[in-house]
């Protein structure tokens, strides 16, 4: 759900997210310069995900859920190859619904090949996450998307 709201405002309000969110800060100042990627990005998860179910692995608690990283789930690359599952760890299941939201959208990101630039360019997850949950939540998306009214 959160892709299809953010993807929602992107496609039918993209005029009105510069002034509600500004032009500064790392995360929407890199949404502006490349909209484009997102509303492409955020399409190609919104199709996958009405095509059918995406590959999930149970991992258990082996591999990265053993790490000391807090990894609740992950999707793997290999040399830049994206393997298309996405790998939930047994402490995944402790989190809120809200929170597995959250998860679920980064690893879709993860799932565009979305990565870990320095940068924090469009090729940074945390980017990514921070505009996604920004356009989908609650209270961003009524405001985003409410009639204008005229005075």
């Amino acid at each position: 759900m959160k892709m299809r709201r953010a993807l929602f405002v992107i496609e039918k309000f993209p005029e009105r997210i510069a002034p509600y969110f500004g032009s500064v800060g790392a995360n929407f100042s890199v949404y502006l310069k490349n909209p484009s990627f997102y509303k492409t990005h955020l399409r190609n998860r919104v199709k996958a995900c009405e095509k059918g179910p995406i590959p999930l692995s149970c991992a258990g608690s082996w591999g990265r859920c053993a790490t000391d990283r807090d990894t609740v789930a992950y999707v793997l690359t290999t040399f830049g190859y994206v393997h298309g599952t996405i790998n939930v760890c047994k402490t995944y299941f402790d989190d809120s619904s809200n929170v597995r939201a959250v998860t679920m959208a980064h690893e879709f990101g993860r799932l565009e090949n979305i990565g870990d630039s320095e940068n924090f360019d469009t090729n940074n997850i945390y980017v990514w996450d921070r505009i996604v949950e920004g356009l989908s939540e609650s209270r961003n998306f009524t405001a985003l998307t409410a009639p204008k009214t005229m005075f």
